[in-house]
């Protein structure tokens, strides 16, 4: 009798893993089919994005460059000092003249794990193979709105949440925890104003991001250039 009893609770926890895996698998599927569909996406190699970014304030021109798992650069001009972050294959480094220094340095281990899933132009393409790992973590309500919360561990160990818009299919909420001034803040992104470009990718053109109360930042993208040629090279520390 025990075994009989032992070999249903299996039985449904299989089926419930299969069942949650198969809906997760649906949602990415959805996810990927709302921003462009995986043909589309999948020649998408490299992006440049110009933004007009506020910042406690003040106002600044952000150019982000990435290079599709290759390298991921953002250069901020504000209040006169250039401010550059760059996350590439051997970690990262950060030139920021604002705490008093000339000269890159490079970033905290911990720090560049957390941020090595920005190399990736579309997050949830071919994640699998990236050594990504996702759980379907729930549903949330987001300013009225239901999403799917899920879970996503890369290969570096990062944890991180994502939310899909359960109308959409577009991910409208990104968290995560990053290492800030010898503390760890967890982040919260927040993308709307979805728009579709020449390509057929929508993206966000609004990104406001709060750094754990501390730090508080709205990017609006200006323009967008998909596939521009990139020199690997300005992703190496100098």
């Amino acid at each position: 009798m025990l075994k009989k009893q032992l070999f249903i609770v299996f039985c449904a926890l299989a089926s419930n893993f299969q069942l949650q895996a198969q809906s997760l698998d649906d949602i990415v599927n959805k996810h990927l089919e709302a921003i462009g569909g995986k043909q589309k996406l999948s020649v998408i190699n490299s992006v440049k994005m110009e933004n007009q970014m506020e910042v406690m304030g003040n106002e600044a021109t952000t150019t982000i460059t990435i290079l599709n798992g290759k390298g991921y650069r953002t250069e901020s001009e504000i209040m006169g000092s250039k401010m550059i972050q760059v996350i590439n294959e051997k970690g990262g480094w950060v030139l920021n003249p604002m705490t008093g220094s000339t000269e890159p340095q490079d970033l905290p281990e911990a720090a560049a794990k957390q941020a090595a899933s920005q190399l990736y132009i579309i997050p949830l393409l071919d994640y699998v193979s990236r050594g990504t790992k996702l759980t379907l973590d729930g549903k949330e309500s987001i300013d009225g709105k239901e999403t799917f919360k899920i879970k996503v561990t890369n290969k570096e160990g990062a944890d991180i949440s994502m939310y899909i818009d359960a109308s959409t299919y577009y991910m409208t909420r990104l968290v995560q925890t990053a290492e800030m001034m010898g503390q760890t803040v967890s982040s919260t992104i927040n993308y709307s104003d979805f728009k579709k470009t020449d390509q057929g990718w929508v993206v966000p053109y609004l990104t406001e991001i709060d750094m754990g109360g501390m730090i508080q930042l709205k990017n609006k993208l200006v323009k967008i250039e998909i596939n521009p040629t990139i020199d690997p090279a300005v992703f190496e520390k100098k």
